[in-house]
């Protein structure tokens, strides 16, 4: 089945405000994105997500806020509650509706009155170029009884990338690390992961974009803890 999900302004999901122990947002008007491929490996399915973060306290001034995409469609927003940090995602299985809807090129994010913008309007360029995923040695999908603290290994990676992460979630796990791209295993922190338990791990590789943002592919493998 399909999945379309895109939040925006004024609505409760993917939105959020800086504040309290928060990461304040910048002063300056920023759009970022995230284009992320997730491989389930039981069965080679595969989900495609978008995302655009906004960042910048202009956003709280706003009358209007657009993302303008490189055919010149755009999505226009509205901020009533003064919100400066915003993320909006679509998910999706079918590959050809992501190269269709978004396609290849710079996509801007403007703001109204323009004198919110500052200097040039923030913009990136989007490709759809994803990295070659890991090669994995272990755990293999549907793996049953393994340790708590196991040890995930893959081969040598043969691209560049500036990053390998690990995502692990779970009950009441919901985890990420980040490591160097020479990095050939991981070893899963002791007392992350209680006894005869099943979970999910996602092993992936992550390429900056041009400009502001970042392409990602994660493999995704469910398996359960040994009682």
């Amino acid at each position: 089945m399909n999945k379309r999900i895109l939040a925006g302004f004024g609505l409760a999901l993917g939105l959020s405000m800086a504040g309290g122990d928060a990461v304040a947002a910048s002063t300056d008007l920023r759009i970022s994105m995230t284009l992320r491929k997730e491989i389930q490996l039981s069965d080679n399915s595969a989900l495609y997500r978008l995302r655009f973060d906004l960042d910048g306290d202009p956003l709280k001034k706003a009358r209007k806020i657009s993302i303008v995409a490189p055919s010149r469609k755009r999505m226009d927003m509205q901020n009533p509650l003064h919100l400066n940090i915003a993320h909006l995602e679509v998910a999706e299985s079918d590959y050809a509706y992501i190269i269709k809807t978004f396609p290849e090129g710079y996509y801007g994010l403007r703001v109204a009155p323009k004198v919110l913008q500052g200097g040039n309007p923030s913009r990136l360029f989007l490709t759809h170029d994803f990295p070659a995923g890991l090669a994995l040695i272990t755990p293999t999908p549907g793996a049953a009884g393994l340790p708590t603290d196991f040890t995930a290994e893959w081969y040598p990676l043969g691209n560049a990338v500036n990053n390998i992460f690990v995502e692990i979630t779970g009950p009441e796990v919901d985890y990420t690390a980040t490591l160097p791209p020479t990095a050939t295993r991981f070893k899963i922190p002791t007392g992350l992961l209680a006894a005869g338990q099943s979970y999910r791990i996602g092993l992936g590789v992550r390429v900056q974009a041009e400009g502001t943002g970042s392409h990602e592919t994660v493999q995704l493998i469910d398996f359960t803890t040994a009682p």
